[in-house]
């Protein structure tokens, strides 16, 4: 993955694990805001309840524009102060932690830091994490065919409620963003089985398909 810096996100670390992972993350070249001005998405890293008990969670947001998201490092738990949250997101249980939370802010910075004629902002964003959700990330990496990245995402057919953000990467002209537009609406209508979508079609950088998929529980 290429070195990102996300503007408008910042971490908040809530104990040694979540330390250990923002530093990790810093090593990998993937860093965060910490301007407030700049920042739409406080991310509260934690592993445990006990791990929120010393945290003044009505103190970190300051700014009405901002959201505040509770990201389950360890699989889901109760959390008491739920209501704070504008979103609680948990992982597979199975899945590596780590590699899932880079996954999700590499997904995020192609979501929020990155505007075309044709994408989402980050209100589009927000509604797809909104609430509480088990999220899962997609990337398949394409040289000419976009068709092909597109084919290697997976769906769980069963579940209508999952809820879908798309970022195609790589267009060099206008002229491409429409031939990525139009294998995008292909592959939607063949594919998907929701109407909850999100997409968004940036020009530059590295040719990619990112899929974000967040199972409401």
């Amino acid at each position: 993955m290429e070195e990102v810096f996300l503007l408008s996100v910042r971490l908040i670390s809530t104990d040694k694990e979540s330390e250990q992972i923002v530093e990790r993350l810093k090593l990998d070249g993937i860093s965060c805001s910490e301007d407030a001005d700049t920042v739409l998405l406080s991310i509260v890293l934690v592993s445990s309840e006990d791990s929120l008990k010393y945290l003044d969670v009505s103190s970190l947001v300051q700014d009405h524009r901002q959201k505040l998201v509770l990201l389950q490092t360890s699989g889901v738990f109760d959390v008491g102060e739920q209501h704070f949250f504008n979103a609680i997101l948990s992982f597979h249980q199975n899945d590596d932690a780590y590699s899932q939370i880079k996954s999700f802010l590499y997904c995020s910075y192609n979501f929020i830091e990155f505007h075309s004629l044709i994408s989402v902002d980050f209100c589009d964003f927000y509604s797809i994490i909104n609430g509480r959700n088990i999220i899962s990330m997609q990337r398949y990496v394409y040289a000419t065919d976009v068709e092909e990245a597109l084919s290697q995402l997976k769906y769980d057919s069963t579940n209508k409620q999952d809820k879908y953000i798309y970022a195609i990467r790589g267009a060099q002209s206008i002229e491409e963003e429409g031939r990525l537009l139009k294998a995008f609406a292909k592959h939607i209508s063949a594919k998907l089985c929701s109407d909850d979508f999100r997409f968004n079609i940036v020009s530059g950088g590295t040719r990619q398909v990112v899929l974000l998929t967040a199972t409401p529980y």
